[in-house]
């Protein structure tokens, strides 16, 4: 089951191999990305996002 947190790191790591590969790691045959993200972890990183969009929506800047 993949978290929106987990989608997000594994697209992170898509442009990553994207940019070392100089090509898109889609169109290279026998790569298949996985990554798995312990329940604990994807659950902190959904509450800093939404912590962080309350803050835009409230005008603030999170960074």
């Amino acid at each position: 089951m993949f978290t929106d947190a987990t989608e997000k790191a594994r697209s992170r790591f898509e442009r990553v191999l994207d940019w070392l590969l100089g090509t898109p790691v889609a169109s290279v045959p026998g790569i298949t990305i996985f990554i798995e993200m312990d329940p604990a972890t994807a659950a902190q990183i959904e509450s800093h996002r939404r912590l962080s969009r309350r803050l835009v929506a409230d005008g603030l800047d999170p960074e």
